[in-house]
């Protein structure tokens, strides 16, 4: 079920159908005493079909005259007793080849150099009820049959190619015997958006026999995907072909600390910048929102890791979490857990059969400034798990409880979908 919808109506006919394969293929070698290298190709293949039900049978929408749910320049109203209906999908086709070479021929050197390349393509296929070249807004009635855009100008996105190279050049350089310093850059050529260049460090500290200390600092991209770059004919979310790729940079300072040999405890302090981040923006007058790159995001936090195993049988482990984010205007980002627990303890009661017990906690959100709902709930979740493997048998039972205490846990939702939209429906009373 799709949930919320996409156009932000409940639907609970919806359903995604994928189809994937995979092949990839490895070669290496050692050339001497200083010289390696390894070759990778890879093939990835999936076909995918969606149903959404935009709206429920019986809704009544403003139409443009292109068709699509316009509110600001409708040409009439138009009733659907069987509901809007969109069915897109498609092939995606992906070839990846890399090539890596290390040579560690200078004393406390180990060189890293790497080149690769990919191709993706996608061909999209679409039958729907409404949009252009099926509707023009003047029909008082549309039923549930479908026609097919494939291969026009009003499918939902138009068959699509990406192609990318990329060079990498790494230097893991021995300071000394308990410091080390890794050092690198990936430079990145996208054919739709252009290029990005990305380095990173890493000082590591061997502090004592059981303690590491670490430094970090990364820089990191993603690329547009094909949906927020492409889409066109969508009654809720139409792609910006100028999209800027999101970026980050991190700093951390971590350390690993092991009193026994059946303990451990670490800690990571972090803090981030991100810059361009990809998100929709409503279309002033029309019902529409478009991809577009819209704020900076900063922010700090901790991450806490406690491992015990008192005994051969019986392990625990504790993770805890804290960040806090702000926008550019100083506001804290919104629906992200301010505060995570997870906690679990696991026991091998006997040789073939393990309990294992699983708690987490998630607290501390906060909804949008412009959010008047109530405030987002705690929850606590318990899943509890027995698993039985006998040696003997080639086979393993598992049995699981999720959530065993009946926690009533929630997600926030769009605050989008706490504006109420006027529409029409035989069946809305």
């Amino acid at each position: 079920m799709v949930g919320p919808g996409v156009a932000g109506a409940l639907d609970n006919t919806g359903y995604t159908e994928v189809d994937s394969y995979a092949f990839d293929i490895e070669y290496g070698k050692t050339l001497g005493d200083n010289f390696e290298y390894h070759a990778r190709y890879a093939f990835q293949y999936q076909d995918q079909f969606t149903h959404f039900e935009l709206f429920p049978p019986g809704a009544a929408m403003p139409i443009g005259a292109d068709g699509n749910i316009d509110f600001a320049t409708p040409v009439g109203m138009v009733s659907f007793p069987d509901g809007i209906i969109g069915n897109p999908g498609g092939e995606e086709r992906r070839h990846l080849l890399d090539l890596d070479f290390i040579y560690t021929g200078l004393t406390n050197h180990r060189f890293r150099f790497g080149v690769g390349a990919s191709d993706v393509s996608i061909e999209t296929d679409e039958t729907k009820n409404f949009g252009p070249g099926i509707i023009d807004g003047t029909q008082p009635v549309v039923d549930g049959t479908l026609t097919d855009v494939t291969d026009t100008a009003y499918v939902f996105m138009p068959d699509t190619n990406r192609q990318l190279w990329y060079l990498l050049a790494q230097d893991e350089w021995q300071l000394a015997n308990d410091w080390a310093l890794t050092a690198g850059v990936r430079y990145d050529h996208y054919s739709d958006f252009g290029s990005t260049t990305n380095p990173r460090l890493a000082l590591v500290w061997a502090t004592s026999y059981n303690l590491t200390s670490k430094l970090l600092y990364g820089r990191a991209f993603r690329a547009p995907a094909f949906s927020e770059t492409q889409y066109i004919n969508n009654p809720s979310i139409l792609g910006n072909s100028d999209l800027d790729p999101e970026t980050i940079d991190t700093l951390e300072l971590a350390f690993d600390y092991r009193p026994s040999f059946n303990s451990r405890m670490a800690i990571n302090f972090y803090a981030y910048n991100s810059e361009d981040l990809i998100d929709t923006v409503a279309d002033v007058g029309t019902g529409t929102s478009t991809y577009q790159n819209t704020e900076t995001q900063t922010g700090h936090g901790l991450e806490l890791e406690l491992d015990w195993q008192p005994t051969a049988r019986v392990s625990l482990d504790l993770n805890y979490a804290w960040q806090h984010s702000e926008d550019e205007n100083g506001d804290e980002i919104p629906d992200a857990p301010g505060q995570q627990i997870s906690a679990a303890a696991q026991w091998q009661f006997i040789d073939a059969a393990t309990l294992r017990m699983q708690t987490n906690w998630v607290g501390d959100r906060q909804r949008n400034p412009a959010d008047t709902r109530s405030d987002i709930d705690d929850y606590l979740l318990t899943d509890l798990s027995l698993r039985i493997a006998p040696a003997s048998m080639p086979f393993e039972l598992a049995l699981t409880g999720y959530n065993i205490f009946d926690e009533d846990a929630r997600e926030p939702s769009s605050d989008a979908l706490a504006t109420p939209v006027t529409t029409h429906s035989k069946s809305s009373e």
